[in-house]
């Protein structure tokens, strides 16, 4: 144990001696640091990057795992807006450009969903 710390000792008074070197060790964290948190903080704050829009959201099922889905999308911070509206007039809205885009959720998507199955 006296041998680690007699060369423990010799160490530190190395380091030191050489001022340059110990005011590289502590600050170089620092450094890094702040230049990863500069350089990362847009991408740490994704909502920075897309603007909220409205969408119209058209539902043909109507099941509870539909509205529980609906119920998500409406607390999302991302839309402004989500219309609920039948398919005509959501598409109208989106030729008008009243809303961003149209989220239609077709008859069958439970089933689908429950059973593994994609479909276009």
């Amino acid at each position: 144990m006296t041998v680690f710390l007699t060369l423990f000792k010799n160490d530190i008074k190395l380091f030191l001696k050489d001022w340059k070197a110990c005011i590289l060790l502590l600050a170089a964290p620092f450094v890094f640091i702040g230049f990863f948190t500069y350089a990362l903080t847009p991408y740490l704050n994704g909502s920075d990057f897309v603007e909220p829009f409205s969408i119209a959201l058209v539902d043909h099922e109507d099941t509870p795992q539909t509205r529980m889905l609906t119920k998500q999308l409406d607390e999302m911070q991302i839309f402004i807006e989500v219309v609920h509206t039948g398919e005509a007039e959501a598409w109208l809205m989106l030729s008008d450009g009243s809303i961003a885009s149209v989220i239609i959720i077709p008859p069958g998507f439970t089933d689908s969903v429950a059973l593994g199955k994609t479909s276009l």
